[in-house]
């Protein structure tokens, strides 16, 4: 027989069957499936939009909690950052799997952005526009092109060292003077929903209001104002003597709940977030977690509600799992201590990858400068705690915790299901399913890892399942899927509730640090954004050695505070093996029989 289909001993599949097995292969294995036999390659290449449309569900290459899973392909081309543009299914799934590569390789550009004054403090994206948003350490607001850094619209009468949020086209910022912030909205939407009648779109061919901001809101606050952070569309303000949080709902206008936040453990809030049931407040020694909605049968004379409705403090219980990473060994191979301090070798239960990420130089488009950073493998040294099994009980075990440790936090950010905490004493906690833990306090112990790099964590952003955080000397990546699992911690959690010592620390970890930074430089960051496609960090370019991968000259002026990129986004002159087979299998032009065996 001529045909690998007349030697198998199974029938064959009916079509809709066998479709449906083909959209949960990965892309590698369906460019493999297509050499089967012609009867695979031509059904792929008829239903090839509605498969890889499934594919990219399937595979979760759309995002749920970002509404895509309802978009269209036209949408996702207008509104999705890293699939602006894209003209088939195919190409969602190439982008989006080859996008997930280079996070999880830490495979990136590096490039360089300003405003005119080299004088970044806090900055804010707007993918939507193509635009990068920054106050000033010396005072006001300015929005920069993100290819060219040409100045499109500014704001002087900013107080220095201004905080900013930005989301869905509403930027806010405080004005300065204890208890106002202002609100202004990008003017484009403005225009659009008749919000400015002297202006009109259509007046300005040249495109000229984009990355422009006009007054929308000037919202008071009962109290004066110690932190905020906007999730559209809800402004969470926390009061400087930390006994109130007033929460507004921007688009309105309207202050709609203040929240009674006063405890005894909470002096000073350092920090603030939100999610959709809860607010967090960060203090000094807990993350204290309140419900945004007020006790079941409460009532209300008016609309602004007032309420109390604590949920928990953390942490209050042990992590199920401790590890301690020593940053000052530079991830070069080292020593591991196991569970009573006695000294391991690297074996089969220590599964780590941990690289220094370095930068070489390629020749870009236009024959520019570009720098692509590549990851030069290394050992890292990994510590599960000694004493951590004396934690995870009852009595002596929870010491630590009565005694309320000083973490001094700094930030916490929550993405998908899972939220992390960081803090000046070096700890980072991971909360796997943190809903769960609010829904169940009891919880908390088997859903937390913790990581101590050993010295302050400084920032943190959070986004899509990777966690960039900065240190006194580095600027760190922990790809979270490379953690344990919920489950794994929960069987470690049992067992040792038993006595027994059957399950071992997963002791497996993905960590990252940026080359071509200096340490002194790395201390003075005071922003982090990412993205799905890129970090984005103000960096001080003056303390860089005058050397390759370093700042350049032009970001050395003024005050010499750029903006840092490292972008991730896949480039298509540089498409994966697997889709590079794919293309060509896909686009082929065969004119074969029914049993003729593909090449």
């Amino acid at each position: 027989m001529s045909s690998l289909a007349s030697l198998s001993p199974l029938p064959p599949l009916p079509s809709e069957t066998l479709l449906q097995i083909l959209v949960h292969l990965s892309l590698p294995d369906l460019a493999r499936a297509l050499r089967v036999n012609s009867s695979w390659f031509l059904l792929v290449q008829h239903h090839q939009q509605g498969i890889f449309r499934s594919m990219a569900v399937s595979h979760g290459y759309l995002e749920e909690e970002e509404g895509e899973l309802e978009m269209t392909l036209e949408q996702l081309g207008a509104r999705v950052g890293s699939l602006k543009g894209v003209e088939s299914w195919r190409e969602v799934c190439y982008r989006r799997r080859t996008l997930n590569l280079n996070w999880s390789t830490a495979n990136c550009l590096s490039d360089w952005k300003w405003n005119p004054s080299r004088d970044v403090w806090r900055l804010k994206s707007d993918g939507q526009q193509g635009t990068i948003i920054t106050t000033g350490r010396r005072g006001g607001i300015t929005v920069i092109d993100e290819k060219t850094s040409q100045v499109l619209w500014r704001k002087n009468d900013i107080h220095t060292h201004a905080h900013c949020e930005f989301g869905n086209g509403y930027l806010v910022f405080d004005s300065g003077d204890g208890n106002t912030h202002e609100v202004f909205r990008r003017t484009t939407d403005m225009i659009r929903d008749g919000q400015l009648p002297d202006l009109d779109e259509h007046e300005n061919p040249d495109a000229s209001w984009r990355g422009h901001f006009s007054p929308y809101a000037i919202l008071q606050s009962p109290g004066a104002i110690r932190a905020y952070r906007f999730v559209y569309p809800t402004l969470l303000i926390g009061s400087f003597n930390a006994q109130e949080a007033y929460l507004f709902d921007v688009p309105s206008k309207t202050l709609v709940a203040t929240v009674d936040i006063s405890s005894p453990d909470l002096d000073l809030i350092n920090y603030v977030e939100l999610t959709p049931s809860h607010i967090l407040i960060l203090g000094r020694r807990y993350l204290h977690v309140h419900s945004r909605q007020p006790p079941s049968g409460t009532t209300f004379s008016s609309s602004a509600q007032s309420f109390s409705n604590h949920i928990l403090d953390f942490p209050s219980q042990p992590s199920a799992a401790e590890f301690s990473l020593d940053l000052a060994l530079d991830f070069h191979p080292a020593t591991v201590f196991g569970p009573g301090g006695q000294q391991q070798t690297f074996g089969e239960d220590l599964e780590t990858t941990a690289a220094l990420i370095k930068a070489r130089e390629e020749k870009g488009t236009g024959g520019t400068a570009v720098r692509r950073t590549r990851v030069r493998s290394a050992r890292a040294v990994l510590v599960e705690r000694g004493e951590m099994s004396g934690r995870l009980g009852s009595g002596a075990g929870n010491e630590v915790f009565s005694n309320r440790v000083d973490y001094n936090f700094t930030a916490v950010h929550v993405s998908g299901n899972n939220l992390v905490l960081t803090s000046l004493l070096g700890k980072i906690f991971v909360v796997l399913d943190y809903a769960a833990v609010f829904e169940d306090p009891s919880l908390q112990s088997q859903h937390t890892i913790c990581l101590d790099v050993e010295e302050p964590v400084y920032n943190l952003a959070f986004e899509g399942g990777r966690a960039v955080l900065t240190t006194k000397t580095k600027i760190l990546l922990l790809n979270l899927s490379s953690l344990p699992t919920l489950e794994s911690l929960q069987r470690l959690q049992r067992d040792r509730e038993k006595g027994t010592t059957r399950s071992k620390p997963p002791l497996k970890l993905e960590l990252y640090a940026f080359g071509g930074v200096a340490p002194v430089a790395v201390n003075e960051i005071s922003s982090v954004q990412m993205d799905e496609q890129r970090v984005m960090i103000s960096y001080y370019c003056k303390a860089d050695p005058f050397e390759d991968g370093f700042a350049p000259l032009d970001a050395r002026i003024g005050t010499g505070f750029a903006i840092k990129i490292f972008d991730f986004s896949p480039s298509p002159s540089e498409p994966t093996r697997a889709m590079e087979l794919l293309e060509r299998r896909l686009d082929l032009v065969v004119n074969v029989g029914e049993d003729q065996e593909m090449e």
